[in-house]
């Protein structure tokens, strides 16, 4: 009876009210795109590859591919070629030997209208560039 008592005494409490909640819809909205916006970068970061890295090409490779690349149909192109590529790999063994036949190789250049090229010229510049190493390129 006592428990009975208590609940007469508490008369003032009031109904069930409903609470505006409407301020919080742009909340909701707000944290759903974050939420969207960090699980699509999760995504990037897990499955897209990390190391995916584009490999670029360095004046020395590029110097190195020209040189492989002559063919002396064109002589005085190839010419030229040797002599613009080839100072990226001059060191104390071969600086001699490319300025010997760069002095050799300037009746080629400058002229309209050039004689072929001698073999024994051609043979040297071959054996010049078969001499380079792929250690040299990087």
């Amino acid at each position: 009876m006592q428990e009975f008592d208590l609940l007469k005494e508490l008369k003032d409490i009031k109904g069930i009210s409903e609470i505006d909640l409407s301020f919080l819809y742009p909340w909701i909205f707000l944290i759903l795109f974050l939420l969207i916006i960090a699980i699509f970068c999760l995504f990037k970061i897990i499955f897209m590859p990390r190391y995916k890295k584009i490999k670029k090409i360095s004046k020395k490779e590029l110097a190195f591919n020209e040189l492989k690349s002559i063919d002396f149909k064109n002589e005085k192109e190839s010419i030229y070629k040797f002599s613009q590529n080839f100072p990226y790999f001059l060191d104390e063994n071969n600086r001699n030997k490319f300025n010997e036949i760069n002095k050799k190789l300037e009746i080629y250049k400058y002229k309209k209208n050039t004689p072929t090229l001698d073999k024994n010229l051609k043979s040297e510049i071959l054996t010049l560039i078969k001499s380079l190493k792929p250690k040299d390129i990087k």
